[in-house]
């Protein structure tokens, strides 16, 4: 598993996800390998979540719109790597040291994790 890892994680938000957007903080700053920063894009007609901060964050206040969002994402990216979040998920501590290890191996410019439990969901 890669020990260092060259990634920023990008969310975007409507800033009103409560505990779920604290989950989904707490998630990425518990890493075994740390992200450069957390790309915060919540559009120009919320309020930045006052909730949790791990300290890592950098907000970018821009237009409402899913698609141009994710797009903030991109641009506002600084580093080799980018991880693409909602502001409702979580995942435990080698999720992306595991994820880029397995880029790397096998030269993939994109990964996309596999669900292998899903008991909560309606289609699964």
């Amino acid at each position: 598993m890669l020990t260092t890892i060259d990634y920023s994680v990008a969310i975007r938000t409507l800033g009103n996800a409560g505990e779920k957007y604290v989950r989904t903080i707490k998630s990425i700053a518990q890493q075994s390998v740390p992200p450069k920063e957390i790309i915060v894009v919540i559009d120009d007609e919320s309020k930045i979540p006052a909730l949790y901060k791990c300290g890592m964050e950098r907000f970018v206040v821009k237009p409402r719109g899913m698609v141009r969002q994710r797009l903030y994402d991109i641009e506002e990216n600084r580093s080799e790597w980018l991880l693409l979040l909602d502001d409702d998920v979580e995942f435990g501590p080698d999720f992306v040291a595991s994820m880029c290890g397995t880029a790397v191996k096998s030269k993939a410019d994109v990964v996309i994790p596999v669900v292998r439990e899903c008991k909560k969901l309606k289609y699964c």
